[in-house]
């Protein structure tokens, strides 16, 4: 039985630490809810909404064996009495992510990688097939942006810079929108590629239908070397972050978010600003998954 809408919003922001003069907050946007968190709720909240004013008994979306926003479909879709079905990019595998999904009741079709990409390669915005709501691949259509302005609609204070980690660019979009003049936004790709930059400035257009601001720098230097990758180094930090503030981490997007930001405070990089929001966008159902892949522990 399909459930009314609630928006589980909002999250706390918390000081973090002051680095060269600079206050650090951190947007907890990891505790929303303890199945949906982070800028994955963010992005699905206005897919659900529609799905519940059109009546849809289903939704499916499209993602890798270990991506973060297949289990926020399938946890979204128990909470509110949808049907979930994920085409996952890959052979059929097991591991805590999709054991997960399982559990929840979404249905899984794995593909071939050729086949995955010649699925979803040209789906960027959200399609209605009967009672089925088909969402992009991270939740990346103008639903998805307009769901993150409130990212920064709830901060309460003001702030010279946000950060937040990119793997769409859709998250990147939306909070763009919500700025002030003053304020700006810094985004660190969690993939390497370059194209981060030209991403949000799509996204952000086709979503609002008008030019997208200058008020925002892509970094390109902490990605580790591209999705999922990783060293030493990052696993480090994370471990430390969580003895020093008390908050955990993901290896794959906040926890590269969080080691390029202290690194370019320590480094002089804001230098002249008052005080710094950075976005935990969530993803520690991710972690148990990383650890048995790699044989490394960070939480």
């Amino acid at each position: 039985m399909k459930k009314p809408f609630v928006d589980l919003s909002k999250s706390i922001l918390q000081r973090i630490d002051k680095i060269n003069g600079i206050d650090l907050y951190l947007k907890r946007d990891d505790l929303i809810h303890k199945d949906v968190s982070g800028n994955k709720w963010r992005k699905l909240k206005e897919h659900i909404r529609l799905a519940l004013e059109k009546n849809i008994d289903t939704i499916e979306t499209f993602g890798g064996a270990y991506a973060n926003l297949l289990p926020s479909v399938a946890a979204t879709g128990k909470i509110y009495g949808v049907k979930t079905i994920a085409t996952v990019r890959g052979e059929e595998i097991a591991n805590p992510t999709i054991d997960y999904c399982r559990k929840l009741g979404m249905e899984l079709r794995f593909v071939s990688r050729a086949r995955y990409k010649e699925i979803a390669r040209n789906l960027r915005e959200v399609v209605i097939k009967g009672k089925t709501l088909i969402v992009p691949e991270g939740g990346a259509s103008k639903y998805g942006v307009i769901g993150c302005e409130d990212i920064v609609n709830e901060i309460d204070m003001d702030f010279d810079i946000i950060t937040v980690d990119a793997g769409t660019g859709a998250t990147a979009a939306g909070m763009l929108r919500a700025l002030k003049k003053h304020q700006k936004l810094v985004v660190i790709p969690v993939l390497k590629g370059e194209f981060m930059k030209v991403e949000i400035k799509r996204l952000y257009e086709d979503t609002y239908g008008k030019t997208c601001p200058d008020n925002y720098d892509v970094i390109e230097d902490y990605h580790f070397g591209g999705f999922v990758k990783w060293n030493l180094d990052l696993i480090e930090f994370i471990n430390l972050f969580r003895n020093k503030y008390g908050v955990q981490l993901d290896p794959i997007y906040t926890g590269k978010q969080l080691y390029g930001v202290i690194n370019l405070m320590e480094n002089g990089y804001f230098k002249g600003m008052n005080n710094i929001v950075s976005v935990h966008t969530g993803g520690l159902q991710g972690i148990s998954g990383f650890e048995q892949r790699f044989g490394v522990k960070c939480s």
